[in-house]
């Protein structure tokens, strides 16, 4: 497949979020504490006891054409792929994570926000390209680490990232309090220089 990756512009915004992020939810990881947590946790997966679709763009304030009005995404990073100049995946770096963390920020971190690849070119390499995208240019911008967060009911996603050598920072169980089902999951993954990539 001839993909091509391009930075893009703020005004790129409604076209990037004509690609879905909604998923099929057969399984999650359950949080498994020891001794009350003092003993560790385990992550187990489990079958759902009913399958249902999860659409982070049909909560409110999520979807794409949302973003502006909240962010400056001038401040952002936004690349599409193209596949024979047909839109196929996106992804959303922050690099400057004051928007989002405010004081807590961390100049060494860049936030991967989104990151869709359209249904019918999913399992093609488009998603891995978009990440490897991502860690090039918060790298670019002098990050020395790049994380995201998803849900335990995203498993795909979760095998995605672990892939891909991000390791799980944060687990919290009370991230979502409208969503008391689902588990806050952070991962991180550290950038190298390409000074350090033969280290």
């Amino acid at each position: 497949m001839n993909l091509q990756l391009r930075e893009q512009l703020p005004n790129f915004i409604a076209q990037y979020g004509s690609i879905p992020i909604a998923f099929e939810v057969n399984e999650h990881l359950a949080v498994e504490l020891f001794a009350d947590g003092l003993g560790g946790i385990r992550l187990i997966r489990r079958d759902v006891d009913a399958p249902y679709k999860k659409d982070y763009d049909s909560l409110p304030g999520q979807s794409p054409d949302g973003w502006a009005k909240q962010w400056d995404l001038t401040k952002w990073c936004l690349c599409a792929a193209f596949s024979d100049e047909a839109h196929v995946g996106s992804v959303a770096i922050i690099i400057d994570t004051t928007q989002v963390y405010g004081r807590l920020r961390d100049n060494a971190e860049a936030v991967l926000w989104d990151i869709r690849v359209r249904p019918d070119y999913q399992r093609r390499g488009v998603g891995r390209q978009l990440l490897a995208f991502a860690e090039r240019r918060a790298r670019s911008a002098g990050k020395q680490r790049l994380s995201v967060e998803t849900q335990n009911n995203n498993v795909p996603a979760c095998r995605f990232y672990a892939a891909a050598g991000f390791e799980l920072r944060c687990v919290d169980r009370f991230a979502y309090p409208l969503l008391p089902n689902e588990v806050q999951l952070i991962w991180s993954k550290q950038l190298r220089d390409a000074t350090d990539a033969g280290r």
